[in-house]
């Protein structure tokens, strides 16, 4: 029974990963898509940066929950290698591994990094040990400075985005002032007579009225 429950816990914390890591693939690969088909401005690669960093802190944040099984301590065992077509095997992998056999066990299985990898691992960690604490700390230090003035220049470009965006929605007419302006062509609407014809008027209007005064 405990087994049992247990065996479930694990088979469902798995399927919670997969889902978790196919949603990170596919955004890569949208990300990928708009790259090579499409010119991108900064404040969208942002955004696809900002979908990848929230999509592998949940992922982090899965692996770390005290309800997930600790996956180092299990083991995948191959039950059994054939060289028939395994098309269940084919689905799950995407196509890349169509068949099971001897050959693609010890690929598909390993647990060390691929040779050249390794190579590079083990020279990192030897140049790291080399590194004085005082070093390291400075080293830390001057990496730390750099990623503050990249974080303000990435603030300063995304508020010049925003103000740009401001002004050009400022500067965009509106329609109720386009058709305020036909109305005042076309039909004279909410125009004033300027002060000069309201004094030319005057001044014929009392003109007449002196010249009937006499008569």
């Amino acid at each position: 029974m405990q087994q049992e429950k247990e065996e479930n816990v694990i088979a469902t914390s798995l399927q919670n990963l997969i889902g978790r890591v196919s949603d990170i693939k596919m955004s890569i690969q949208n990300f990928m898509f708009k790259l090579e088909h499409e010119t991108l401005s900064w404040p969208q690669m942002l955004d696809n940066f900002a979908l990848l960093s929230g999509q592998i802190s949940t992922l982090n944040k899965l692996l770390k929950n005290d309800r997930m099984p600790v996956l180092r301590n299990l083991c995948i065992l191959p039950l059994m290698v054939s060289q028939e077509r395994d098309t269940e095997m084919e689905e799950m992998t995407e196509n890349r591994i169509p068949v099971v056999t001897h050959e693609v066990v010890p690929d598909a299985l390993r647990t060390k990094y691929e040779p050249d990898v390794e190579k590079v691992e083990e020279e990192l960690t030897l140049q790291s040990n080399s590194i004085s604490v005082d070093m390291a700390r400075s080293q830390v230090v001057a990496l730390n400075d750099l990623i503050g003035s990249m974080l303000d220049l990435i603030q300063n470009s995304r508020d010049w985005e925003t103000e740009s965006s401001v002004e050009q929605a400022d500067l965009a007419p509106s329609a109720n002032d386009t058709n305020i302006l036909l109305a005042a062509i076309t039909q004279g609407s909410g125009l004033r007579k300027s002060s000069s014809s309201r004094s030319s008027s005057q001044r014929s209007s009392s003109q007449q009225r002196s010249s009937s005064h006499h008569h």
